[in-house]
């Protein structure tokens, strides 16, 4: 004898709950794209803004020294010495006053010089996103 589980109603109930949750699964799966694309867009907006930023801080220095695809930069409007990387440059931006002291200045440049040398620069561009 063979019993039956489910009432006469239930293939049409469990055929609209089964359409129901591919509707709940394709709103999440849109709601979860949309948000990953804005996250994609709003954190370039924001790597852009940043590197257009140090690009216009480069710009506003004075070289002193060029060394292959390094160069050592003189700024009025910073305090801290720093250095970040383009694909093919490297920039040190050492602040105006490190030039009252010869030791300050080899040392700043020293120590900016060895996160250029493994490629620690590169990593700043991960972490602006």
């Amino acid at each position: 004898m063979h019993h039956k589980i489910f009432s006469n109603n239930t293939p049409c109930s469990v055929r609209k709950l089964m359409y129901c949750n591919r509707i709940i699964a394709t709103i999440f799966a849109y709601s979860v794209g949309n948000v990953i694309c804005f996250s994609i867009v709003f954190f370039l907006i924001k790597y852009i803004k940043d590197i257009l930023i140090l690009h216009k801080l480069t710009k506003n220095t004075y070289r002193l020294r060029k060394i292959y695809n390094v160069y050592i930069l003189l700024s009025e409007t910073t305090s801290v010495p720093f250095c970040w990387s383009t694909i093919k440059s490297h920039f040190v931006i050492i602040p105006m006053v490190f030039l009252e002291k010869n030791s300050d200045l080899k040392l700043a440049i020293r120590h900016e010089l060895q996160h250029i040398r493994p490629g620690d620069t590169y990593w700043l561009h991960l972490l602006l996103l």
